[in-house]
């Protein structure tokens, strides 16, 4: 049984000038055993670095783009050139044809026979009319006209070559990986530790029990390595430069360029006006009054006769009356002449052609890594062994005492099989890992693990 077993094993223990813990207490009716405590190995993962971090450039390098570009052939100039606008001026004036002038008109006197004796012919008055005379006459009109014209001087022109970029100058790009070297590494998988070994005593041990003569030995465990291979960065290929991330080269390709015959305005056009002044005169035919209207009264001395006579009932007059002027309404023209001179711009003559443009490459990146591989490490502690504890005898290790090990592991969650008052494999095995989970001696039904299991005996 394992338990005797383990009792075997302390029991030896005890033998072993290597406890170090003396003899066990000595009390009547009381077990005691001394029982050793393996090292504790505790393995861990760690994550090695076989290849640190990089980056994969890729070089996109846009499809070329063209554009049609626009060259000028013939400068933008001038020409000259102008417009005459005639305009008819008027001067309007009230000609007298036919000066006024006063007209007299006479009524005879008028009659009446009286016979009385007595003047047979009274005075009598009369007037004597005369006619305003006329002669021929000029009237001058005049007026001036302004007269404009245009002299245009046209444009001078010459003749010259430039140069047109028909390809943008534009940079080329090339990218690398790094070279990469293989470098091998020792990674410690295994600390240095020491254990407790069982050895053979020497020849003179004078005891019958082999075990007897067994002692343990605490030895070296030295440590172990595992040889891995990592990826060392070593540089980039010859031409090309490290931009910390990547290899990248560049290389300047120039521009292309055309020649072209401009014509070019050297001089614009230019527009000037001459004046000239019109005159225009005319004469027209009038009356002038040479001798007025005038009148002449004549008398005649009365008559006295001893006849019928004649009474004057109205006596002759003479009437005035003003004969208006004959005014005519004259129109004389004259001509103006405007020149208005117009200085056009003339359009710049272009040209096109397939114009390349720099479409310059960029660089996509996709980071890498870094790759780590596994390694598994372990670090073991140096057991021991305990001191001398008091245990159960094997006499009290009954029926039930192991019913009731057995429920008490149940109730803490440990699988110890059926209650059967058998101290079988699971309940060593269930008991062994209470003792391992609570930090208490491995191997023997001790009074530490009694009181940690809530029993009493």
């Amino acid at each position: 049984m394992l338990l005797n077993a383990l009792l075997i094993v302390c029991t030896a223990t005890a033998q072993t000038p290597k406890g170090g813990y003396g003899p066990p207490p000595s009390e009547s009716g009381k077990c005691y055993a001394q029982c050793l405590i393996p090292g504790n190995t505790r393995t861990t993962k760690d994550s090695l670095e076989v290849k640190p971090a990089w980056t994969i450039p890729t070089v996109v390098t846009p499809a070329p783009r063209t554009t049609q570009t626009t060259y000028t052939i013939k400068e933008a100039c001038s020409t000259c050139s102008f417009t005459s606008e005639e305009s008819i001026v008027k001067n309007e004036e009230d000609v007298t044809i036919v000066p006024g002038y006063w007209e007299y008109t006479t009524t005879p006197a008028r009659w009446t026979t009286v016979y009385d004796t007595i003047i047979t012919r009274p005075e009598e008055v009369s007037y004597k009319v005369y006619d305003p005379k006329f002669k021929d006459g000029k009237h001058g009109m005049g007026i001036s006209g302004r007269i404009e014209k245009g002299i245009c001087r046209p444009a001078k022109t010459g003749n010259e070559k430039r140069e047109v970029v028909i390809k943008e100058a534009c940079t080329k790009m090339e990218v690398a990986d790094y070279i990469w070297e293989d470098e091998t590494v020792f990674v410690q998988v295994k600390a240095p530790t020491q254990r407790w070994e069982k050895r053979k005593a020497d020849a003179n041990c004078l005891s019958a029990d082999p075990e007897d003569c067994l002692v343990w030995c605490l030895v070296d465990v030295p440590e172990v390595k595992e040889r891995f291979t990592k990826k060392v960065k070593k540089g980039c290929p010859y031409g090309f430069e490290d931009n910390g991330e990547y290899c990248v080269k560049r290389t300047e390709s120039p521009e292309v360029t055309k020649t072209v015959k401009v014509v070019t305005c050297d001089e614009p056009a230019t527009f000037e006006k001459a004046v000239a002044i019109s005159d225009n005169f005319r004469s027209i035919d009038i009356k002038e009054l040479s001798k007025p209207a005038r009148y002449e009264k004549m008398v005649r001395k009365a008559e006295y006769k001893l006849i019928t006579r004649k009474v004057l009932t109205s006596p002759a007059k003479i009437d005035s009356n003003w004969v208006p002027p004959v005014i005519r309404k004259e129109v004389i023209t004259a001509t103006n002449v405007t020149v208005t001179g117009v200085i056009d711009k003339t359009q710049e003559v272009t040209e096109s052609c397939e114009k390349t443009l720099c479409t310059d490459p960029y660089i996509e990146t996709k980071s890498e890594g870094p790759i780590f591989t596994l390694v598994s490490r372990e670090s073991t502690t140096v057991g021991g062994f305990t001191e001398w504890r008091e245990v159960l005898c094997p006499a009290d290790v009954n029926s039930y005492t192991i019913r009731t090990i057995q429920r008490a592991l149940k109730s803490r969650g440990y699988d110890c099989g059926p209650v059967d008052n058998i101290l079988g494999a699971q309940t060593k095995a269930a008991l062994t890992k209470f003792q391992k989970d609570n930090g208490l001696p491995v191997g023997q039904l001790d009074f530490e693990t009694l009181r940690a299991l809530g029993i009493q005996l």
